[in-house]
């Protein structure tokens, strides 16, 4: 586990370094603005607003945890995969149960800032989806 651990936190200092290189291009505000309006972890938020009763804080804090659950299962898959087309074992099961405590996490969270019934509807839109498990699990 410690050398997924590694490998995701490699892949995330790739995209962080990316990152710091777009905001320098385009300016930092412009750059988040640019890229939560283009997240589709945001859109479907920012959509159903109105419908599910949400607020404009509600909304981001929403967005900023879905966003955040879902790269963190981004990068734990992506290190997975990293890890096993080198040739080294994956405990895919491990993977898979990290990824679901993850979502749970993520979940009890939203519940206690949102409700369990906004929830069920971040998670109808497929919000809360860790991606398909692997096929090794």
């Amino acid at each position: 586990r410690a050398g997924v651990n590694r490998l995701s936190l490699g892949v995330q200092a790739l995209n962080d370094a990316e990152d710091q290189k777009q905001r320098q291009i385009f300016g930092a505000t412009a750059y988040d603005a640019m890229k939560q309006q283009s997240d589709p972890a945001y859109r479907p938020v920012q959509q159903y607003a109105g419908a599910w009763g949400l607020t404009a804080d509600q909304v981001q804090s929403v967005y900023q945890a879905v966003h955040a659950f879902q790269d963190q299962a981004e990068l734990t898959r992506t290190a997975a995969d990293l890890r096993a087309s080198a040739g080294q074992p994956v405990n895919w099961r491990e993977i898979n149960s990290a990824l679901e405590q993850a979502r749970q996490q993520a979940e009890a969270g939203l519940v206690n800032q949102i409700g369990a019934e906004r929830v069920w509807r971040l998670e109808q839109n497929g919000l809360l989806e860790s991606g398909l498990p692997h096929p090794g699990s």
